[in-house]
């Protein structure tokens, strides 16, 4: 049996699929240079056998699923790239920890022994007995106390092509780390164009630049005590022409040329809930922000792009209704839309116009639109 990790968890192919798998497979473990991907899903993604990885057509680096074969034995023959397989528990926003040696060899004893319905509790003792990690439910917990600090255990298939621990962990954390932003992408999304429904194309990682990141720290660490100083995923859509600035710079506050006197004075959008020339605008919710794609909501077919960042609010003032063009709150950091759909943040940077250091951008998400099921109960 050939299966794929999905959203709803593990699928198993069709048999046709499987039968191409399957002779991928045996071409693999030959030694074979050529014929370890087969296309699977009707031609839209592609399984790279050698690496026991789904992944989008033609991109390697994007919607990366675990794939495994059941009911497999024996030995790859010398030379052939044999799948290396890496246990991690989470720990923190986007960070993932790889399990010591000898945990992970105990993890995957057990996970070949329920696999073959000969394991029943499923529960495995790891970092030296203080926690314990149920393979049922993929999650660790203090040792014998299933209530007690939760945290999330994935299983991640390697290439096996490194031999050195840390180049390995590295490739591995890196697949974590893009199926963990597109999960929160995709956990974000508050559904606000009903009529689409949105599918990842890509997921790649930003830079940015020392100067910023340290910018970014320095608000952090320099909060007053008592101000929690946790990061939320953000999102902000804007150009592919900008994207390299923001990664070095940050973002900039509006440079309206109406609010700064150059033109006259007419009517237009000064910011709902701060002035958008000495300040920044974000969201918790992506699909919020695709408006600003090509000024109007999205449809059916539409591509876009939205930066995903990280900001911490700081003191946060809640607005209960709009006010435009307001100024930065003396004694806060940032503003708060009633609904929680807009944060409006500053810093000396964004009041005199340059990039701020309040947003750090971490990941760019490629999308596609594609007309939405929902509300469509029976086929007529």
């Amino acid at each position: 049996e050939w299966l794929c990790l999905t959203d709803q968890g593990w699928q198993r192919y069709g048999p046709a699929e499987e039968a191409e798998l399957e002779a991928a497979w045996a071409r693999v473990q030959q030694g074979a240079a050529q014929g370890g991907l087969v296309r699977v899903r009707g031609g839209s993604n592609e399984v790279n056998v050698a690496r026991m990885v789904q992944h989008i057509a033609g991109q390697p680096g994007v919607g990366v699923r675990n794939v495994q074969r059941k009911g497999h034995g024996g030995t790859p023959r010398p030379g052939s790239s044999r799948p290396r397989v890496g246990w991690f528990h989470h720990s923190d926003l986007l960070k993932w920890e790889r399990y010591p040696r000898e945990d992970e060899r105990a993890l995957d004893a057990a996970w070949g022994l329920l696999e073959a319905g000969l394991h029943d509790a499923g529960l495995v003792p790891v970092l030296q007995g203080r926690c314990q990690v149920d393979l049922r439910a993929m999650v660790q917990h203090d040792a014998g106390r299933p209530d007690r600090s939760r945290r999330s255990v994935t299983r991640v298939i390697g290439s096996g092509r490194k031999s050195d621990a840390e180049g390995e962990t590295a490739e591995m954390q890196g697949q974590l780390a893009r199926l963990q932003a597109e999960k929160a992408f995709r956990d974000s999304i508050a559904n606000i164009h009903p009529d689409v429904r949105y599918r990842v194309v890509s997921v790649e990682p930003l830079h940015p630049s020392p100067a910023l990141a340290e910018r970014h720290r320095r608000f952090r660490e320099g909060l007053p005590p008592g101000v929690p100083r946790d990061a939320l995923h953000v999102f902000h859509t804007c150009g592919s022409d900008v994207v390299a600035r923001i990664e070095a710079e940050g973002l900039r506050p509006a440079q309206c040329d109406v609010c700064m006197g150059v033109i006259g004075w007419q009517n237009h959008d000064r910011g709902y809930f701060g002035d958008h020339t000495r300040g920044v605008y974000v969201s918790m919710h992506p699909d919020y922000t695709f408006y600003y794609e090509k000024k109007r909501n999205p449809v059916a077919g539409d591509e876009g792009q939205v930066l995903m960042l990280e900001l911490v609010p700081g003191r946060t003032k809640t607005f209960s209704k709009m006010e435009e063009g307001a100024p930065p709150t003396p004694g806060y950091d940032c503003h708060r839309s009633p609904n929680g759909l807009e944060y409006y943040a500053w810093d000396g940077d964004s009041l005199a116009g340059r990039g701020s250091g309040r947003a750090l951008p971490v990941w760019l998400i490629r999308w596609r639109a594609e007309a939405s099921h929902a509300g469509l109960v029976h086929e007529t």
